[in-house]
C-alpha cells in the first residue's frame, strides 16, 4: 500500500518510472494506492497520460449497486 507518511514510495516510484519511461501510467482504481499517487505521478512523469479506471466495489458500489 502506498497510502503514508513517508517518502520512501515516491522515490521507488521515481526510478520506476524513470527506468519504464511510459507514455502511459493505467491505474486501476485508488483504494489502495490513495489519490496522492496521481500528484506524484505528475511531477515524476509530466508528459506521460494518466488513465483511472474506477471499477473497485469499495468505491462506486457499496451498497451492492
Amino acid at each position: 500500500m502506498l497510502r503514508q507518511d513517508g517518502t520512501d514510495w515516491v522515490a521507488s516510484m521515481g526510478r520506476l518510472l524513470d527506468g519504464f519511461r511510459p507514455d502511459v501510467v493505467h491505474l486501476h482504481g485508488l483504494d489502495r494506492i490513495g489519490a496522492e499517487v496521481l500528484a506524484v505521478i505528475r511531477r515524476l512523469a509530466p508528459r506521460a497520460r494518466i488513465v483511472l479506471t474506477l471499477h473497485d466495489y469499495q468505491t462506486l458500489c457499496p451498497n451492492d449497486g
